[in-house]
């Protein structure tokens, strides 16, 4: 592995719209990157960099950034964290608009695409920080609740359906009604937060989840990263259902200790999805969370109160993945059989 690669992130475009302006660099790695110059390191912005392929039948090599070509194999850390999943935004390089057959050459970066995602999927376990199978696995809300309930989580009662589930009352005659999808922004304007839904509400064509209301002042939202989980705690006005929604879109926030076992319980989460980092939203009722969601690709941007101590601690556990990697060689980082 002479021409290993320590560390490659492979996230979003910055010029990716969001509601409170571009990406940018969310996750702030390039002053990570410039505190470790003696790092060997890239960072992949998806259908945004001028990103060259190569693969010769077994191996994939791949040269971003103008810097010199590396092969998937041989990177010692990997971090797949874009903040959206849609096959458009995760090409890996983008496509002309304005060319001459613009549909034909997406599909064939599609292909390519897969096999980047596949070659990081079957690196050896702790090599691809968030394997991007189990990424995407998580990030259907349907199947990452089915896997969570099954295992004894305590996921709120709900439905997908378009129309409003026939049968399902609630006291206040209204259900909540969430997007499937991984975000809430319809456009770069306008916001799709979860709302309180009655049967003869106008609704839109698509399906959503629909969940009983939960009443509580308190919301919580938990960072893992690997071991360490930090469980921030967000101020929750009674009468609004998304804190998202609530001053300006940055929701007051505050770092709090909890119990072990909430602890815990956020770890087997993560490990149950096959995740290294993950963000889960949750509601505490007594002495039990009940999961909202958990977020393979989760961001702090909009909690200005906390966003740089959840910077310091995320960047602090990819400094040590990394130095760890570094200091113990191995022979291959594949494994053709993900056993993990």
């Amino acid at each position: 592995m002479d021409n290993a690669l320590d560390f490659l992130a492979v996230v979003s475009r910055p010029t990716f719209p969001t509601g409170t302006g571009q990406a940018g660099d969310y996750y702030n790695l390039r002053a990570l990157l410039r505190k470790r110059p003696d790092w060997n390191a890239a960072v992949l912005e998806l259908n945004h960099a001028p990103t060259t392929i190569r693969w010769d039948g077994t191996q994939l090599f791949v040269a971003t950034g103008g810097q010199r070509e590396f092969a998937i194999d041989d990177v010692r850390v990997a971090l797949f964290l874009p903040i959206c999943l849609e096959p458009e935004e995760t090409l890996l390089r983008p496509i002309d608009a304005a060319g001459r057959f613009p549909g034909f050459e997406a599909e064939q970066w599609r292909p390519i695409t897969t096999l980047f995602e596949d070659h990081l999927s079957r690196l050896t376990p702790g090599t691809c920080l968030n394997k991007p199978d189990r990424v995407r696995r998580t990030n259907n809300k349907m199947i990452q609740f089915e896997l969570l309930r099954a295992a004894g989580f305590a996921i709120p009662p709900m439905q997908v359906c378009a129309d409003f589930p026939s049968g399902e009352t609630h006291e206040s005659g209204s259900l909540v009604a969430k997007n499937i999808s991984e975000g809430g922004w319809k456009s770069t304007t306008e916001f799709s937060p979860a709302r309180l839904v009655r049967p003869d509400d106008e609704r839109e064509p698509w399906p959503v989840i629909w969940q009983h209301p939960i009443s509580s002042a308190r919301e919580v939202r938990i960072y893992v990263m690997g071991d360490e989980v930090s469980f921030v705690e967000l101020a929750r006005d009674p009468d609004v259902l998304d804190v998202r929604s609530t001053n300006g879109g940055k929701p007051r926030a505050r770092i709090v200790d909890a119990s072990r076992a909430w602890s815990e319980s956020a770890r087997n989460m993560t490990r149950l999805l096959g995740l290294d980092y993950a963000v889960i939203d949750a509601i505490p009722v007594d002495d039990e969370l009940q999961v909202l969601e958990v977020n393979a690709n989760g961001v702090w941007w909009f909690l200005p109160d906390v966003a740089a101590e959840l910077e310091q601690r995320f960047h602090a556990w990819i400094e040590g993945v990394v130095d760890s990697k570094r200091s113990t060689p191995t022979e291959k980082t594949t494994a053709m059989e993900d056993g993990d």
